[in-house]
C-alpha cells in the first residue's frame, strides 16, 4: 500500500536530480521558488511604503515553505528536503531571522579566514 511517502520520496529524489522537472504533474522547485518570491517581493513592494512595521505571514504548504528556505538559508533550491530541517504541521519559520543568522555566519566565516 502507498501512504503517500511513497510518492513524496520519489518526487523529493527527482527535485534534487531536476529543479525543473515536472514529472507526475508536479510545480517545478524552480516554478514554486519563482512563485513564492514574487509573492514576498509584492508583499515588501505593497507594504514598504505605506505600512512599514508590519508583520507579513505566508502560510503554504511544507514543501512550498522548505523551498522558499531555502533563499533564506543561501541553500541550492533543490536540495530543500535533504538540506533544510523538516517543516512541522502548523509550525512558524521567521525567514527574516533565518536570513539574518545566515548573513551573520557568513560574515564571521570571512572575517577568520582573511585573518
Amino acid at each position: 500500500a502507498n501512504d503517500g511517502k511513497i510518492h513524496y520520496q520519489r518526487i523529493w529524489e527527482l527535485d534534487k536530480e531536476d529543479a525543473n522537472h515536472t514529472e507526475h504533474d508536479v510545480e517545478s522547485v524552480n516554478s514554486t521558488l519563482s512563485r513564492h518570491v514574487r509573492f514576498i517581493q509584492n508583499m515588501e513592494h505593497k507594504y514598504a511604503q505605506h505600512e512599514q512595521g508590519k508583520l507579513i505571514v505566508m502560510i503554504s504548504h511544507g514543501d512550498c515553505c522548505q523551498i522558499t528556505q531555502t533563499l533564506f538559508e543561501s541553500v541550492t533550491p533543490n536540495l530543500h528536503h535533504t538540506d533544510i530541517k523538516y517543516i512541522q504541521n502548523a509550525e512558524v519559520r521567521d525567514l527574516t531571522s533565518i536570513a539574518r543568522e545566515k548573513h551573520q555566519h557568513n560574515l564571521k566565516r570571512f572575517s577568520s579566514s582573511k585573518l
